[in-house]
């Protein structure tokens, strides 16, 4: 079968991009969504946007298999912790819960990326998730890191507003920016496939 491989729980589509998040990953209004882009630069045939308004990890967990893993992806993504740090949700069950789409993800047969979300304008204490994202993926084997926290925290204002909508979502140029800084160099092995 093209594009597909073997695995021990089952057929996997090395052809489907599966992404879970919140808002920033959903973006409805914005004609293109950041998994939308970086599945078309990485020529995924199938990207499944698995966004949710609103959705903490909690939720996302609870629906992870109906919304991501029934899809078979090839390539995992998960964007967690802005909502949570709004509601400054307790960390280690905020890490128990991404380990566990994680660990889930990649029992399936998925390559996973797990990203930290951009920098909130509202002073949402995301450092601290994102800094247990970065321990995530460091510790886990067949999960890749793409910290989009760590740049958009290095901008100044001005460049800040110019890729957001408010002071949460990202607006059409920031998710095309996004996706653009999922194709530099350090972050190319990041929505992959297993090889």
């Amino acid at each position: 079968m093209s594009g597909r491989r073997s695995r021990r729980c089952g057929i996997v589509n090395l052809n489907c991009l599966a992404s879970i998040g919140d808002s920033i990953t959903w973006r409805p209004s914005v004609p293109e969504s950041y998994p939308v882009l970086i599945g078309a630069n990485r020529n995924f045939s199938t990207v499944v946007n698995a966004g949710v308004d609103g959705n903490q990890a909690a939720a996302m967990l609870a629906r992870f298999d109906n919304d991501v893993l029934a899809h078979r992806p090839g390539a995992v993504s998960i964007m967690a912790g802005t909502n949570d740090a709004y509601y400054e949700n307790d960390l280690t069950q905020w890490e128990n819960d991404v380990r566990a789409m994680v660990n889930r993800a990649i029992a399936a047969g998925a390559h996973v990326t797990l990203c930290t979300p951009p920098v909130a304008r509202d002073a949402r204490p995301l450092s601290d998730y994102a800094a247990v994202a970065r321990t995530i993926a460091g510790d886990t084997g067949n999960c890749r890191l793409f910290d989009v926290y760590a740049r958009f925290d290095t901008y100044s204002e001005g460049t800040k507003d110019s890729l957001y909508s408010d002071v949460v979502h990202l607006n059409a140029t920031g998710c095309e920016w996004v996706a653009n800084l999922a194709d530099e160099a350090e972050n190319l092995q990041a929505f992959t496939v297993l090889a």
